[in-house]
């Protein structure tokens, strides 16, 4: 095998493990677990109703206001036909949980969806973003790759190495 193809298959197989360790943890984490991901959705909502960005400094009470706008257009198009107005009746805070203590109040932010809810559009919606996700972040992982081989070509195995960091970053 020759240093291409074994950079090629690593990178394929880089890809593979990232797409089946995301899909992993989108269906088995329960909706709203995700570290910020109610205030991120709220965010796609409010594009997808209103057509426009939120303005910042939560005057339109969008806490993510100040993120990069691309995931939240695009996001808000690929949901704008779903009804997500029941998302505050379908994902409740649970009164227990404290993000700073561990303990008797309780592991999850969210209060379990009830067994009827999981078929709304608004579960529907979180979860078709959360493959949407999983799809930038193998662009974002791929592009790594490329610009990391472009930058610094005199060293072989940098690429993959920087690729395999991005990849398997648990905050990425």
């Amino acid at each position: 095998m020759t240093e291409q193809r074994a950079h090629n298959f690593m990178l394929c197989l880089i890809l593979v493990l990232y797409v089946a360790v995301s899909a992993w943890y989108a269906v088995e984490l329960p909706p709203g677990e995700g570290v910020d991901e109610l205030a991120h959705f709220k965010y796609v909502c409010f594009v997808a109703q209103h057509h426009r960005l939120p303005l910042q400094g939560r005057q339109d009470g969008i806490v993510m206001a100040y993120h990069s706008p691309l995931y939240y257009i695009v996001g808000g198009i690929l949901v704008s036909a779903l009804d997500t107005s029941d998302l505050t009746n379908v994902l409740q805070s649970n009164p227990h949980f404290v993000w700073s203590e561990v303990g008797e109040q309780g592991w999850n932010a969210m209060l379990p969806v009830p067994p009827s809810e999981m078929d709304s559009d608004t579960i529907r919606a979180m979860y078709f973003l959360r493959a949407f996700g999983i799809l930038f972040g193998v662009v974002t992982v791929a592009l790594s790759y490329g610009i990391i081989r472009q930058v610094w070509p005199d060293y072989q195995w940098a690429p993959l190495g920087a690729t395999a960091l991005i990849a398997f970053n648990p905050s990425f």
